[in-house]
């Protein structure tokens, strides 16, 4: 073959190649033109007004996923934690509903023991709270105690929680964003969302009689009922071995406070005190 024909045989072996090539990206365009899924114009607005950060504490995969639920009202415009004021307001006018007006919740850990608080073993496993609660029910006497590895606090996208002066776990209310992360993160379900304008609160999760709470915990509540004697508006009770206030009633006196023997009964307030190390929050 001369050097002629095989240069004219390497031009058209490119050429045809290229048309091959032009050809099947028409092919492509036109798939993507009649296969294209149509996506609401809407989740692109709700997109922009979220963060980007796609941390997942709205309880979806990413910002992308969450917009597209608000937009399919398969979550309300205000479920992005990240989210305030006029951004959320904006969001329901582009989703069209109306965000319910309710009270800021904020994370609590019902919880104050000591560290010196008996032990039923020494557990030397892996120090994550769902692996200690794994073995044996975990190494706490008190069955509703903290078991102090902190998988709340690793949890916690916002950096919400401080450790105080006895090892517990303490949520700032002014960092919380009400994502409820730490509240799955928990294993024995002493994390609860609470009114962040709920004036006291008992930090206590013990169901057990006084006598094996009392054993168990040094700063366990034990049902003496004193809290609801002081109480001048009937917002307490004890339940279940437990004191339970009544945020409606409740106007934060402090008289609960003052009066409770193991020193669990906290003022609003106190939480944030307790989290920038102000000792233990008592009135």
């Amino acid at each position: 073959m001369s050097a002629s024909a095989g240069y004219e045989l390497a031009i058209t072996a490119i050429l045809t190649l290229a048309g091959l090539g032009f050809l099947l990206s028409l092919v492509l365009l036109a798939g993507t033109k009649i296969f294209k899924v149509k996506t609401d114009p809407r989740v692109d607005r709700v997109l922009d007004l979220l963060p980007g950060s796609n941390c997942g504490a709205c309880g979806f995969g990413g910002c992308n996923e969450c917009a597209r639920a608000i937009i399919e009202e398969a979550a309300a415009p205000d479920v992005c934690p990240l989210c305030r004021g006029e951004a959320v307001d904006r969001i329901s006018k582009i989703a069209g509903r109306e965000v319910k007006d309710t009270s800021p919740a904020v994370a609590v850990v019902l919880c104050r023991s000591r560290a010196s608080a008996p032990r039923n073993f020494l557990y030397r496993g892996i120090p994550e709270c769902r692996a200690a609660a794994a073995a044996a029910g975990g190494e706490t006497a008190c069955r509703w105690g903290c078991l102090r590895y902190y998988d709340c606090v690793r949890s916690c996208p916002f950096d919400a929680f401080e450790i105080d002066s006895e090892g517990n776990p303490v949520v700032d209310p002014r960092r919380c964003r009400s994502c409820e992360i730490c509240v799955r993160a928990c294993p024995r379900g002493i994390i609860k969302m609470t009114p962040a304008d709920k004036p006291v609160e008992v930090l206590c999760s013990s169901r057990d009689p006084a006598k094996t709470t009392a054993r168990a915990c040094p700063t366990g509540c034990i049902a003496c009922g004193r809290c609801v004697k002081v109480c001048p508006r009937s917002a307490i009770e004890v339940k279940d071995n437990l004191a339970r206030i009544d945020p409606e009633l409740c106007d934060g006196c402090g008289r609960c406070v003052e009066v409770c023997p193991r020193k669990i009964i906290y003022l609003q307030g106190a939480r944030e005190a307790a989290a920038a190390g102000g000792g233990d929050g008592q009135k």
